[in-house]
């Protein structure tokens, strides 16, 4: 049934439709807690059949090497075909009699405080990645960063102190459940981009063009490498 009994998703499409209220919504439910690979696969077509231009991830995993329990596939074919998906939707050539424009991939680098990297899909070059902030625009503690991307930026999310007592959260359930992390900050990031794709003022020639539009409009820009493993191309802001 059409229902979410963990909530998250749904508090995510909420923000989604705070932020942009004039953004047509198709929400994907593909699994009730706890998706697999194949699940994020089946709604990465579904979102491709109606012709989402911003596919707004709300999860993201820590490894792909986990076999099938279905069909014994083995990780390594889940994450082939999972990345060679996500690099073929980025490819695509809207002037070649297609009905879509590649659309924008968003996903969340992770809330487990990591200096080695993000979940994917975020870690791929073909999606944007995106890091949690607190009001001070300081990477949240609980944000994991440590790499180089090329499509890497920052929105609000919450902050934790050094206990992991969560300091700041971005909004609060119907059951007092208070919301925090990356997966909100993509939330953000997604409606952010749907605004901008919207207006007509606002003008790209190709997926990458628009992309590289985004990311010119963080701020502040990293003076340094660290500095850009931590915040990317900085704080997501118009």
């Amino acid at each position: 049934t059409f229902t979410d009994p963990n909530g998250h998703g749904s508090a995510m499409a909420t923000i989604i439709a705070e932020v942009a209220p004039d953004a047509d919504l198709y929400i994907i439910k593909i699994c009730d807690d706890n998706p697999t690979l194949w699940d994020s696969l089946a709604g990465l077509r579904q979102a491709l059949y109606v012709a989402a231009q911003v596919i707004s991830f709300a999860f993201g995993f820590d490894s792909t090497g986990n076999f099938c329990c279905t069909c014994g596939a083995s990780g390594a074919t889940q994450s082939d075909v999972f990345k060679l998906l996500i690099d073929n939707i980025a490819s695509l050539d809207s002037t070649q009699g297609l009905r879509i424009e590649p659309p924008i991939i968003v996903a969340p680098t992770g809330n487990e405080a990591s200096p080695r990297g993000f979940l994917y899909p975020a870690a791929y070059d073909n999606v944007l990645a995106v890091g949690s902030v607190d009001t001070t625009q300081s990477r949240s503690l609980f944000s994991n960063y440590g790499t180089l991307h090329s499509s890497y930026l920052m929105t609000p999310g919450g902050q934790e102190d050094s206990s992991n007592i969560i300091t700041e959260y971005v909004g609060e359930g119907p059951t007092g459940r208070k919301f925090f992390g990356t997966s909100p900050a993509v939330a953000y990031a997604s409606a952010m981009i749907a605004l901008v794709r919207s207006d007509s003022r606002f003008t790209y020639s190709n997926r990458q063009a628009f992309v590289d539009n985004i990311l010119n409009k963080c701020s502040p820009k990293p003076t340094n490498v660290n500095q850009q493993k931590e915040y990317g191309e900085g704080f997501l802001n118009f």
